[in-house]
């Protein structure tokens, strides 16, 4: 209640106080989501005992009210901004000199940033940056890249403020949607050396990124990656699905979403030879999250749910087969028996999804938290609209109808 009237009454606030950081952060997101986020209010948000801003939406907040973290916030470790477009070269700079400490930084939609200021954070952090997530940003080139490749691997002078490296490098590296980033730039990233645990290169330049450049990335850096998403690159086929289990023996999450020359023979021979790394009865590397969606018709057919039921289904947590429509009700039903620590499931565009395979999906796994079902014409308002309770008693979310 009291964080309803903050928000409600936000250009009446003059200081937060003595606010729990935890109410802050929640402020924080509830004002991005209404949009009320803007560069008289960021203030409120900015601190110098703050070492975590998470802003999720700062359309409405100018290039003054960005250059504010970095005025009267100079402790952070882990800074999060959405919808940044207004943030400039200068700016990120400013951040950057007065923030000395940052570990992790995300930034979404920076699209006036050039190579220059995203090098500005490689050279000032350097072996000091743990994890960079980069989203929307047309500018960055290869240029960035060779700047993570001189100034975070791990032999790199560039030890960050501390004058001392706290850890091996980068863990975590996401492009997502940059579309300036190709071939040149996987290959340069293959020489990166840091032992990297998530590695997300989400929709980059749909000409120039195919399998020769991330089957070298993978090579040089897959190894220690947990994590993997390559989705939305239509050029990646079954090279670069074949590379994974032979590249990357500790994976667990693989996201290939959008990837339509990969093909069912590709698919199959992935899940195949990961499959074949496991011995009988051990589950720790199994995937606990597969997004196969919006393939090609037939990709993903009952072949490959069965692969995906055999050693992963144990495990799993996280499954996306938007638009598997050539899965047949018994894989389906057969896939969903052998996985009852589902969290989320996409069976949008699954023909053969019912109300009956809903109900049996809810009683298996007892955890389920999402079910998206849009497109599947079989499922009626009895599933849709019923209040189906998980273990914890949260409400499953039944997400889309026939006519979504």
């Amino acid at each position: 209640m009291c964080i309803k009237i903050v928000c409600e009454n936000i250009d009446y606030v003059e200081k937060f106080g003595d606010i729990p950081h935890p109410a802050k952060i929640r402020i924080g997101k509830i004002l991005s989501k209404q949009r009320t986020l803007n560069t008289e209010n960021i203030r409120l948000f900015l601190t110098h005992t703050d070492d975590t801003v998470k802003l999720t939406d700062c359309t409405r907040v100018d290039e003054a009210g960005l250059r504010q973290v970095g005025i009267y916030a100079p402790n952070l470790r882990v800074l999060e901004l959405g919808f940044c477009g207004r943030m400039t070269d200068d700016a990120l700079s400013l951040i950057c000199q007065r923030c000395p400490f940052i570990d992790e930084m995300q930034l979404q939609g920076p699209f006036l940033v050039t190579d220059d200021g995203f090098s500005t954070i490689f050279q000032t952090f350097g072996r000091h940056l743990k994890r960079f997530s980069l989203e929307d940003s047309p500018k960055i080139t290869t240029k960035s890249v060779l700047s993570i490749i001189s100034a975070c691997n791990p032999s790199s002078p560039v030890l960050g403020p501390s004058g001392k490296a706290p850890h091996d490098g980068l863990s975590v590296l996401r492009f997502v949607r940059c579309s300036s980033l190709e071939d040149t730039a996987l290959l340069a990233m293959a020489s990166l050396g840091c032992p990297l645990q998530q590695l997300d290169l989400v929709g980059l330049n749909e000409k120039s990124t195919t399998d020769n450049g991330v089957v070298e990335a993978l090579a040089a850096l897959g190894a220690s990656l947990w994590c993997l998403d390559l989705s939305w690159n239509p050029k990646l086929g079954d090279a670069t699905a074949l590379a994974i289990p032979d590249r990357c023996p500790n994976i667990r999450e693989v996201g290939l979403a959008g990837c339509v020359a990969v093909t069912n023979k590709g698919l199959v021979e992935m899940l195949e030879s990961l499959n074949a790394s496991m011995q009988d009865g051990d589950e720790s590397r199994g995937l606990t999250k597969v997004d196969f969606a919006r393939l090609p018709m037939g990709v993903v057919d009952d072949e490959v749910a069965g692969w995906i039921e055999k050693r992963c289904g144990a495990v799993l947590r996280l499954l996306n087969l938007n638009d598997a429509g050539a899965i047949t009700r018994d894989a389906l039903e057969s896939l969903i028996s052998s996985a009852p620590h589902l969290w989320s499931i996409d069976l949008s565009w699954v023909r053969c999804v019912d109300d009956e395979a809903i109900e049996s999906l809810i009683e298996t796994a007892r955890e389920l938290r999402e079910v998206k079902v849009f497109g599947c014409n079989k499922v009626t308002d009895l599933a849709t609209k019923r209040k189906w309770k998980n273990d914890e008693g949260s409400v499953v979310k039944i997400v889309g109808c026939e006519f979504e």
